[in-house]
């Protein structure tokens, strides 16, 4: 009796640790593992983001349903790359652009971005007369005809039923890149951080502010992974993968330290990289694009 009783006990223990082993993959990275299986629920709402194949500079490109959202654009230099992925996509029109911080590598593709695709408004993060590149861009913003709005902490985007919220520290003696907007966005049980460029004292800031909201299942790396991030951040974080819009061999120690903590790494300088989650699972895959 007393034995039947232990192995009762013992099989009691291990239903939790069985029950996580089945427990279904968050993200499923088909560039990993090109024959993961995996399905959306029927009928689901796909919320798509793209990242364009840019080096050393950042865009995104966020759809839901008819509503696209673009946050930065690369530089004028990288139009192309950008342009690319917006006809992958099949984009013609962009609803908002959005600037987490004004340095070429992020506002500069606005000026051009006609060329590609009609955009309805900018939404700006610092001051119009913050720099050279912030106001060269807002006079042809006015020239295009395109209306400007600011954004702050705390500030919510519209992207149809999925949640996004502006996350910034405007702290008087950080670097502009410090000062960069982020991007928290929320669509069911699934997240995704859009970080600009922060640095390590925005990072440890948010560590002590608002923690809750850096824990997420994708993000975006600081700065194109130039300076790996701080070890408590990405601790915290506990993401599962990590994309960097750089190359490869440009960031071998983001690459290495993120790795080291489990988190799988994507390179937009590898090609175009697509994120598509119906609010349950993230599908993630790459593919190179014509950039002409």
């Amino acid at each position: 009796m007393l034995k039947r009783l232990l192995a009762i006990l013992a099989l009691i223990c291990l239903l939790p640790a069985l029950a996580l082993g089945d427990e279904a993959p968050t993200v499923i990275n088909l560039v990993a593992d090109p024959t993961a299986s995996w399905a959306f629920e029927q009928d689901a709402q796909i919320l798509e983001v793209y990242f364009p194949p840019v080096i050393g500079a950042d865009c995104c490109i966020l759809r839901l349903g008819d509503q696209v959202l673009m946050v930065d654009a690369a530089t004028p230099g990288q139009h192309a790359r950008v342009a690319a992925a917006l006809a992958f996509a099949g984009i013609d029109h962009v609803q908002t652009g959005f600037n987490t911080h004004p340095h070429d590598d992020h506002i500069g593709g606005f000026d051009i971005l006609y060329q590609a695709a009609s955009l309805d408004e900018l939404i700006i993060t610092f001051p119009q007369d913050a720099n050279n590149n912030m106001r060269r861009t807002l006079r042809a913003m006015k020239e295009q005809g395109i209306p400007v709005q600011t954004a702050g902490d705390g500030d919510l985007l519209a992207l149809g039923n999925a949640r996004l919220e502006v996350i910034k520290r405007d702290v008087s003696w950080f670097s502009e890149n410090d000062c960069s907007a982020m991007i928290r966005l929320d669509y069911g049980e699934r997240s995704l951080l859009l970080t600009g460029d922060v640095d390590r004292d925005c990072q440890n800031n948010l560590l002590k502010t608002v923690p809750e909201k850096l824990d997420v299942d994708i993000f975006k790396y600081p700065h194109h992974g130039v300076r790996p991030a701080g070890w408590n951040f990405l601790e915290h974080m506990s993401p599962e993968l990590a994309v960097i819009t750089n190359t490869r061999s440009r960031v071998k120690d983001a690459r290495k330290d993120a790795e080291k903590r489990g988190i799988a790494t994507l390179f937009t300088a590898e090609g175009l990289v697509r994120l598509r989650t119906d609010g349950h699972i993230w599908v993630v895959d790459q593919m190179e694009i014509n950039v002409e």
